[in-house]
């Protein structure tokens, strides 16, 4: 463009140098790529993991703060409630069936919990034999004891155990019932633990009469005489929920 001019003078021209700012940009765009070109998505190391490496968004609160480091997989996940809170070693897992039985193998020597015996208990606990271990339970036709054999039928039949001691200081009679919607079995040994030979009962049952299948004992304990009632099934096929009630009186 042109200056204006007063009246009688010669007009000067200021001429703009416009090359050498093109050919400066140009250079500025040469050395500095977009910033898609040397972000996350390109430049980053996608090929190896999905996530982007290098931008801004996978050294920020994705990949290093909360998410990872946080609640997702130190905290509730994977040390809390999820896998060491409630669900492994929580109220979940201690219920009242799973503390009312001890669910350890056969002959195991540990602490299991050992409920009291007194003139007129009365306790139920409920349950479930799909948590226990399996055996090969003994039988009986006459369910008399000891046991005439360990029958095929009544291999692998899940299981649980209940431990009781007689604190009183009287004789109890003592009555255990184990109810259940499929055809269970009950055997007692004397003391805390499985014996060596398992047809060694102090009593055992598998049905109550012809038309109910339920199973039951009745039998005495001196002071301070333990029995250890194993709750199962007649058949592998037969585990569940129960129920089973123990009540003692006085001789």
């Amino acid at each position: 463009m042109t200056a204006p001019h007063r009246s009688g003078q010669t007009p000067r021209v200021k001429t703009i140098r416009v090359l050498p700012l093109l050919l400066l940009l140009s250079a500025c765009d040469a050395t500095a790529p977009p910033a898609s070109d040397a972000g996350s998505g390109d430049a980053g190391t996608d090929s190896a993991v999905p996530e982007r490496d290098a931008g801004g968004s996978d050294s920020g609160a994705s990949d290093a703060g909360a998410p990872d480091a946080g609640a997702a997989d130190g905290g509730l996940g994977d040390g809390g409630l999820g896998d060491g809170g409630l669900g492994d070693g929580g109220a979940a897992d201690a219920s009242p069936s799973d503390a009312g039985s001890a669910d350890a193998a056969i002959g195991d020597a540990g602490v299991p919990e050992v409920f009291a015996l007194v003139t007129d208990t009365d306790r139920t606990f409920i349950g479930n034999t799909l948590r226990g271990s399996t055996w090969d339970r003994p039988g009986s036709a006459s369910d008399t004891c000891p046991a005439s054999s360990q029958p095929t039928i009544g291999m692998g039949t899940r299981y649980e155990t209940y431990r009781f001691r007689n604190e009183d200081a009287v004789t109890l009679i003592v009555a255990f019932d184990l109810n259940a919607g499929y055809d269970p079995h009950l055997t007692a040994y004397a003391g805390l633990d499985f014996p060596p030979d398992l047809l060694q009962c102090v009593a055992i049952d598998d049905d109550i009469s012809m038309t109910n299948r339920n199973a039951s004992l009745l039998f005495t304990m001196m002071p301070g005489e333990t029995v250890l009632v194993v709750l199962s099934g007649h058949a592998a096929a037969d585990a569940g929920p129960y129920t089973f009630v123990a009540q003692a009186v006085p001789l």
